[in-house]
């Protein structure tokens, strides 16, 4: 989430900054997000997040139109922190993502 907020290439600047002259590759969930699907060939996608803030939704949104896929439903759970996020369960979040894609 701190990546769609602040920006991919935000990100990027500051871990190469940070390794100086290590080198290396500046990986990001976001984007690995995007390299799995694009691998999947995925053309449509939904987006369920467990954050509280739709601002994710959003950003997360606008990333995976810009990376060429169609969007189909998005919604969030409602999580105000990672204990909340780390204590969903599995049919939890099969109930959320069932009533997303209207299947619960």
């Amino acid at each position: 989430s701190g990546t769609l907020v602040l920006g991919e290439e935000r990100v990027r600047t500051i871990f190469q900054h940070a390794k100086g002259a290590n080198g290396g590759t500046v990986v990001t969930l976001p984007m690995s997000i995007c390299g799995a699907l694009h691998a999947l060939s995925a053309r449509r996608v939904a987006v369920l997040t467990p954050y509280a803030d739709p601002l994710i939704n959003t950003k997360l949104s606008e990333l995976l139109i810009k990376e060429g896929f169609v969007l189909g439903p998005c919604g969030f759970i409602g999580c105000r922190g990672d204990g909340e996020i780390n204590s969903l369960s599995a049919v939890e979040l099969e109930n959320a993502a069932g009533a997303l894609v209207g299947g619960g």
